[in-house]
């Protein structure tokens, strides 16, 4: 289907709509990133904006990965991968995103082939300054849950509020106010 041109009325829609979509999708709501989807849906199919579609529902699968629902947003990217162009800064987050959905998963494999195509492809976005800060951003991003990987089981001691009372009880018993 050829573009058909947004009236003004359909403009303002996707600018109020566009910020709140990825403001719930970080958030992880889902609920209000489908309702957000559902509205955009009705306006860019009927105007052939199907790969503005899927920018807008890479936000809506990022917002199951932050709702925990990894499975789902998986789908959803490979979904998003397989109905654009590679060499579009859409495929370019659905595949970064990917990543960070399989780095949850613990499945390191899958995570890092994606992980080298975002940095190698990273041409796809046109302008040198929007590249380097998307490149900062996304090795920051891989950064971050890098991390959050490798400390997931730290901490995780199981407590008991019992054990605890008899082990504070012992300290206020066996050591005065400096040794505490």
């Amino acid at each position: 289907m050829a573009l058909k041109p947004l009236t003004s009325s359909q403009k303002e829609k996707i600018n109020r709509l566009a910020p709140s979509l990825k403001k719930a999708a970080a958030d992880g709501d889902i609920n209000l990133a489908k309702l957000i989807i559902s509205d955009l849906k009705d306006l860019l199919n009927n105007t052939g904006r199907s790969t503005k579609l899927m920018e807008y529902k890479c936000h809506l699968f990022e917002a199951y990965m932050e709702a925990g629902d990894i499975d789902f947003a998986i789908t959803g990217f490979i979904g998003i991968r397989s109905k654009i162009a590679k060499n579009t800064r859409t495929y370019l987050e659905a595949t970064s995103l990917l990543a960070i959905c399989y780095i949850r998963k613990i499945d390191i494999d899958k995570a890092e082939p994606l992980i080298k195509e975002v940095l190698q492809n990273d041409k796809v976005i046109k302008s040198e300054e929007r590249r380097r800060i998307f490149r900062k951003n996304i090795i920051e991003r891989f950064d971050e849950e890098g991390t959050l990987f490798a400390i997931k089981d730290l901490g995780y001691d199981n407590l008991n509020a019992e054990d605890i009372q008899n082990e504070a009880g012992s300290v206020l018993q066996n050591l005065n106010e400096d040794e505490i």
